[in-house]
């Protein structure tokens, strides 16, 4: 088990995004660990400059509750 399974590492494009709209921070804070760390793994596994903008934008699109979080099924 984790140490701490509330701690999550915040790409630095959402952590900019996150300083610039008080509103945003708020969203992201009432998402679940788990769906905060999903979302910085959208982010962070990006290799292109392009690719990070996009996701950053789809991070926050799914904060604000305009898109579902899409994931793998474990079946």
């Amino acid at each position: 088990r984790a140490a701490d399974q509330e701690a999550v590492d915040v790409p630095p494009l959402v952590a900019e995004a996150l300083a610039l709209n008080e509103d945003l921070g708020a969203s992201v804070n009432a998402v679940t660990a788990g769906k905060q760390r999903s979302l910085a793994y959208l982010v962070s596994n990006a290799k292109t400059d392009a690719t990070i903008r996009k996701r950053v934008a789809e991070a926050i699109a799914i904060v604000r509750g305009e898109r579902e979080l899409r994931t793998k099924s474990r079946a």
